[in-house]
């Protein structure tokens, strides 16, 4: 099926935020210094923010899609708990591997998801 034209930019960063999920798994496997992991997160958040903004945009304008699609709900709940994990992270955290683990997995089966 060949992609709307307004979807294959987002669609090619897929492709990044896939790389960044593998990035902190790995980072976390081999390493405990999380503080350098918040950091090359925090670095990428803006743009991975931005890539949300977007997808919301262009799902959100359609006529036929609405906050109630079982599916919109699913992304707009995932995007938000994104922001959440972002949100909270710090290296005094007592759940701060579970919460990288965490916003790694979750954007891995994000960006299968879509």
């Amino acid at each position: 099926m060949k992609r709307d034209k307004n979807l294959v930019n987002l669609s090619s960063e897929h492709h990044d935020g896939l790389v960044i999920a593998l990035r902190i798994k790995k980072a976390l496997d081999k390493t405990d210094n999380y503080p350098l992991i918040i950091n090359y997160l925090k670095h990428l958040w803006s743009s991975l923010k931005n890539h949300f903004s977007q997808e919301e945009d262009n799902f959100l304008q359609s006529p036929n899609i609405n906050n109630e699609n079982e599916l919109i709900k699913r992304m707009l709940d995932e995007h938000n708990r994104f922001e959440e994990l972002v949100n909270k992270l710090s290296p005094e955290s007592a759940t701060l591997k579970d919460d990288l683990k965490e916003f790694a997995e979750l954007l891995n089966d994000h960006i299968r998801f879509e």
